[in-house]
């Protein structure tokens, strides 16, 4: 006869054999993960669909030369004839050497892009008597640097990437499909060696969270797909992959011993002492993203997705032990009866407490991050709210919050702060540089309308952090208004389940921890969605299981783990009943919040899509001068549009987009005296020989693209 042991009674229970051991959570799980891996494959096929629909043109053309794999360089005289933006063969010569010996030297080239590395100093230049012709162009680069260099050697970009990547690749199209074969087996292989894990070890967790967060993470995985040049660019959808496999290996957590919720709730303490050793060493060591002075990064690690998870640990211990002294009325006399009225908490419980996250938000600015500090004094004071089941000095608090942000940007510090603010009050016209990303933001949603351009088919790259902080305006515009309406739907959903396990959990520590992680996640979303829709000021927090940073989605699964180890617990709604009501108001007011930034999507991708889509924004330039900018997608749009030759009432070829027709005209040049090797590429899309004498009436210079002046 079969025994099995549950570790969290210490409980024999004998089964026989005639019977079933697989628990039913297990049972109704199945059937669903199975309909959220159909439905993430089905998304799947569609990117891959629209991503390899020039596969075969580009297979072709890489046979016959017209393309170049950076990988499979291995001379010199393979790179030379895609260089013809450089006139002069001996300058030709000398940067297809440069550029087979970077190959040779970094191979596998991730990127195209990497080839912009390859820098030449001043002195280089200087000393080079062969560089002739690209001497002025470099040095005249060199003095346009800002800042101004602080020594004479300033190294500039020798390949003008924009230029050759059209002509340029890291993978052949049969490298990419074995790639993404193999990324998502991988992901597809995770979820089902978890689900298979838990049915063999008889995990009783709750059977919603895995198909739900299967759903999350696929859609998450074909942005990551949509987002790049399968060909050219690094495949994110590796690294997504990566994490999620990972991500779900942490879920087997739940099912060991030693990962027993209850023993952190002996853990006061050290969990708030931990997160201040991360904070010392981001502001010791910490980075930002380039442009932003915040401090979030340590290498490739992003403590602040830790801090945040130890902080709720710290805050779950001390209310499942405080919570009943902070709904202890205040008896002294001397309280005037304003103060009475408001059930004022014994200052020695709620003070401990109040000076950690203090310490936390001030820590923060110090960073200056804004969005984790703004999610951890709203979790504070959610979670204070709930444990003295009173909204008030809740409600004071957040108050004090927003009134710290607002005098922090009076005062004009942190800069990265203030410039958020800015672009908040003035998405279309402010002086912050780079200030368009909320432009962006409504561009993207607006294109997409409301049933989206299609996975695969949109432009999420031309957004601005599209894989991190904009990941949401990059799914509206492929998925449309019903897509942010789905994935509103789902985290709905999630938030819903776990409020429902913290209601039913076994012990007031369970219950806590629960309702902090909970709502921890649920804020998260809230922040970046309202800060992306213009509600409130963009915020540096992740999308979970939609951003494609690993740490955060590492973070984002130990936080549903420590959920599913509570879930497993037997019930009990006596322990529930004196919070039932706060978590009632609480899940009432986070649901308002969603129910408008959903109304609010509407009014971008529904309502007023075709105003915005059109709409210009101001901003400053890197030359210093504040120009309108279009949406790019619209000045993609014309650039697809296929153009004419244009000629002159004497036969002269004046500008054409056909390289077979300008050489044609090769001999006419000539008697014209138009250096013809001098002034034509190849690579172009659009020929203007005349150059600046046709400007006034043509609208473009030697390079010529411009949105507003194309001619059929």
């Amino acid at each position: 006869m079969a025994v099995t042991r549950s570790w969290e009674q210490r409980t024999i229970v004998q089964v026989g054999p005639w019977e079933k051991t697989v628990p039913a959570e297990r049972r109704h799980e199945l059937p669903w993960l199975i309909g959220a891996s159909v439905m993430v494959v089905m998304g799947l096929i569609l990117v891959l669909v629209a991503k390899t629909s020039n596969f075969r043109e580009m297979s072709e053309r890489l046979e016959r030369g017209e393309l170049l794999n950076l990988n499979a360089v291995t001379t010199p005289e393979q790179v030379a004839p895609f260089l013809q933006v450089f006139a002069d063969p001996v300058e030709r010569q000398l940067v297809a050497e440069k550029i087979a010996s970077y190959t040779r030297l970094h191979k596998p080239l991730p990127n195209v892009g990497a080839l912009a590395r390859l820098r030449i100093s001043r002195q280089e230049i200087e000393s080079e008597p062969r560089w002739r012709l690209l001497r002025d162009q470099l040095r005249q680069q060199i003095e346009n640097q800002q800042p101004k260099p602080r020594h004479g050697d300033r190294r500039v970009s020798l390949v003008p990437i924009a230029r050759l990547k059209p002509a340029l690749i890291v993978r052949a199209p049969r490298e990419f499909l074995t790639q993404f074969a193999a990324w998502i087996a991988l992901y597809l292989v995770s979820f089902y060696v978890v689900h298979l894990v838990w049915r063999r070890r008889g995990f009783r967790g709750d059977p919603a969270i895995l198909p739900a967060v299967h759903l999350l993470t696929g859609i998450g995985l074909i942005l990551a797909v949509s987002l790049r040049d399968p060909l050219r660019d690094t495949l994110d959808c590796g690294k997504f992959a990566w994490g999620v496999a990972l991500g779900c290996a942490v879920l087997l957590l739940p099912t060991f011993r030693f990962f027993d919720y209850r023993r952190f709730s002996r853990w006061i303490y050290t969990p708030l002492l931990a997160s201040f050793l991360l904070f010392v060493l981001l502001l010791a060591l910490g980075s930002g993203p380039t442009g932003s002075d915040a401090k979030v990064n340590l290498g490739m690690f992003q403590p602040v997705e830790v801090i945040k998870v130890l902080l709720v640990l710290f805050m779950a211990g001390y209310f499942s032990t405080k919570w009943e002294g902070l709904r202890e009325l205040r008896e002294k006399r001397l309280v005037p009866g304003v103060l009475r009225r408001l059930n004022l908490p014994r200052f020695a419980h709620a003070l401990p407490v109040m000076c950690g996250v203090a310490c936390a938000l001030a820590m923060f600015f110090l960073l200056k991050d804004l969005g984790p500090a703004l999610v951890t004094g709203f979790l504070f004071m959610v979670m204070f709210g709930i444990a003295r089941g009173r909204a008030g000095l809740a409600l004071m608090g957040l108050a004090l919050l927003v009134a710290g942000v607002s005098i922090g940007y009076r005062l004009g510090q942190p800069a990265t702060v203030v410039s958020r603010v800015s672009m908040w009050l003035s998405p279309w016209d402010n002086d912050v540089p780079g200030g368009d990303q909320l432009a962006h933001s409504i561009w993207a949603l607006s294109t997409g309308g409301l049933w989206g351009s299609g996975p695969g088919r949109g432009d999420p790259a031309l957004i601005p952090a599209g894989h991190t902080d904009l990941v949401l305006p990059a799914i509206g515009e492929e998925w449309g208004f019903v897509g942010v309406a789905a994935i509103a739907l789902l985290f709905a959903f999630l938030a819903r389940r776990a409020f429902r396990i913290a209601r039913a959990a076994a012990d007031e520590y369970g219950l806590f921890l629960s309702l902090g992680l909970a709502s921890l996640f649920t804020l998260e979303i809230l922040l970046i969605s309202g800060g992306v829709l213009g509600v409130i000021p963009l915020s540096g927090v992740v999308s979970p299981f939609l951003s494609s940073g690993n740490t955060a989605m590492l973070a984002n699964f130990f936080l549903f783990a420590l959920i599913l180890s509570i879930s497993q617990q037997s019930p009990r709604p006596e322990i529930g009943e004196p919070f039932a009501r706060p978590m009632h108001y609480l899940a009432g007011a986070l649901a308002t919040c969603a129910l408008v930034l959903v109304g609010r999507a509407a009014y971008f991708q529904v309502m007023h899509d075709q105003d915005l889509l059109a709409h210009d924004v101001k901003i400053f330039e890197a030359d210093g001068v504040k120009r309108a900018q279009h949406n790019p997608r619209l000045t993609s749009l014309a650039r697809e549009i296929r153009r004419g030759s244009i000629f002159d009432r004497n036969g002269v070829l004046l500008a054409t987009s056909d390289w077979n027709e300008l050489e044609r005209y090769r001999t006419s040049y000539e008697h014209l005296c138009v250096a013809f090797d001098d002034v034509s590429s190849r690579p172009d899309t659009r020929h203007y020989h005349i150059g600046k004498l046709t400007l006034h009436f043509l609208c473009a210079g030697s390079t010529g693209e411009k949105f507003t002046c194309y001619t059929t």
